[in-house]
């Protein structure tokens, strides 16, 4: 059955490929399978996922973020822009992708959580960006844009340096 939610489905290299909505930033974002095992099923249930995060989930997303950005700020010798309120932190972001990497063997496209690693830019970190990696409803990381291994254990995420999901400044 086609997907309803991802459009421009390609594959290549055996790994696939596409475009979806995006509810909260509001235009098309690329994702994409970064392993042959992922499936259009789990890519679909990930880009879903991503557009009905709770506003709870929201709202930790933007403080996390913008506790990100304050700590840009205090070491940047660039202009950054002025964000007020943690709220406001959207605008500020341009999101790049949204990368689907494949479930461990214990799961499958039905079972597995969500996952939402999302790249995007932002003018506080030119060189890195920002990202964000959701694994069903937990944030587990909020910071630049690192390849970070999407199914460790909580602990992991919880003593990265500079990962402000778990309020670690850089």
């Amino acid at each position: 059955m086609p997907s309803t939610l991802l459009k421009n489905i390609i594959e290549e290299q055996g790994c696939l490929s596409a475009v979806f909505d995006s509810t909260l930033f509001k235009k098309p974002i690329p994702v994409h399978g970064i392993e042959s095992e992922v499936s259009l099923t789990y890519m679909e249930r990930c880009a879903q996922a991503f557009n009905t995060l709770s506003p709870a989930v929201l709202q930790q997303l933007y403080q996390c973020s913008y506790d990100y950005y304050i700590d840009c700020c205090e070491w940047s010798d660039e202009v950054l822009p002025t964000i007020e309120r943690p709220e406001d932190i959207l605008q500020y972001l341009s999101p790049l992708s949204m990368q689907v990497p494949a479930f461990p063997a214990e799961y499958n496209a039905e079972t597995a959580a969500p996952i939402i690693h999302l790249h995007m830019d932002c003018d506080w970190e030119i060189e890195h960006g920002m990202g964000w990696l959701i694994r069903g409803e937990d944030i587990l990381y909020v910071s630049s844009c690192d390849g970070l291994p999407e199914w460790k254990d909580e602990e992991y995420y919880r003593n990265l340096e500079g990962n402000f999901a778990f309020g670690n400044t850089l």
